[in-house]
């Protein structure tokens, strides 16, 4: 990712295109619910000779997978030894998406080196999580979270997701003081609800950055929150399905987009405004392939004033 930073589009795509080749290659052979998706359609891998040759493939989404979840899994990996993310349940029935090493790997990778840009260091700075969202896939798991809420292991404070009032607010600043926590993620309603307790007991910290994700961060909340910490908010898309992933650099102009994945606007290729829709280059598991969550965003491919060549997200609605 570092290497690639500055990369013409041009060459990010064709790294692109030779990976989706082979993940294509992949799910026509080892997926059965795209064998007969993509027969249904009379399309083959072979017919995708670019990028844009994507919109040939039929874009799916998460009632699919549920009609035909055992089918989703490639025949030729083992999935029981394999991480996994639940969704929320937002848009429907909640399901358990699975990964395999080098899906996790990019994941890992992606969320090091954007979050290395905002300013820390995952494993080696002590993050406060409000709240998390049993995050298997990220060692995270309600099991897993030992020690009053502190997993020494990643360095992470996390708190449970249907918690929230005074007395949590409370072991929020008790962990900020005993660790000297700089940096907080989390859904912008909980930054919000944070900020507003603190403001109402009289009761004021410094923090360096503060990662909104999982909800629409609105203007209103942003300045407040910002205003009152003394720092930016920085905006992260992504979905338990790890599709993409993007992150908001210094500039806040817009969220980047990891190569790893590839984001387009329904009917309009790669740049414009409607419904996003996703394909992983990485999971060769549980593959996802122009999947579609109803997100409705705003994507460029032009080059960000910080220098980084990678597509950015400009903006999310929210889902239709």
């Amino acid at each position: 990712l570092k290497k690639m930073e500055n990369w013409p589009i041009e060459k990010i795509h064709e790294f692109q295109y030779e990976k989706l080749k082979k993940i294509l290659e992949h799910a026509y052979k080892n997926v059965p619910f795209y064998k007969e998706l993509w027969d249904k359609h009379k399309v083959k891998p072979s017919d995708v000779k670019s990028l844009k040759d994507l919109e040939k493939l039929p874009i799916i989404t998460k009632d699919d997978i549920l009609k035909n979840y055992s089918k989703i899994f490639a025949i030729n990996k083992n999935y029981k030894n394999n991480m996994y993310r639940d969704s929320s349940g937002t848009s429907g029935k909640p399901i358990k998406f699975y990964h395999d090493e080098e899906s996790i790997g990019a994941n890992w990778a992606g969320d090091k080196y954007f979050k290395e840009i905002i300013g820390y260091e995952m494993g080696k700075d002590v993050v406060l999580h409000i709240p998390v969202v049993n995050e298997q896939m990220y060692l995270l798991p309600e099991s897993h979270i030992i020690f009053n809420n502190y997993y020494p292991v990643t360095k992470q404070v996390s708190f449970k997701p249907d918690i929230m009032g005074d007395n949590v607010f409370e072991g929020y600043l008790k962990y900020i003081k005993k660790f000297n926590i700089k940096h907080i993620e989390g859904f912008p309603s909980s930054h919000f609800a944070f900020v507003k307790y603190l403001k109402k007991k009289k009761k004021k910290i410094r923090i360096k950055s503060i990662l909104s994700h999982s909800e629409v961060l609105y203007d209103s909340q942003k300045k407040f929150i910002e205003k009152y910490f003394g720092c930016k908010v920085f905006n992260r898309y992504a979905s338990s399905e790890c599709t993409i992933r993007a992150y908001k650099c210094h500039e806040h102009k817009g969220m980047h987009i990891s190569p790893q994945g590839i984001a387009e606007v329904k009917g309009k290729g790669f740049e414009g405004k409607g419904e996003l829709v996703m394909t992983s280059l990485v999971n060769y598991l549980f593959p996802l392939i122009r999947y579609s969550i109803k997100d409705i965003v705003t994507i460029t491919q032009k080059k960000c004033s910080c220098g980084r060549t990678y597509p950015r997200i400009m903006n999310v609605e929210g889902r239709s």
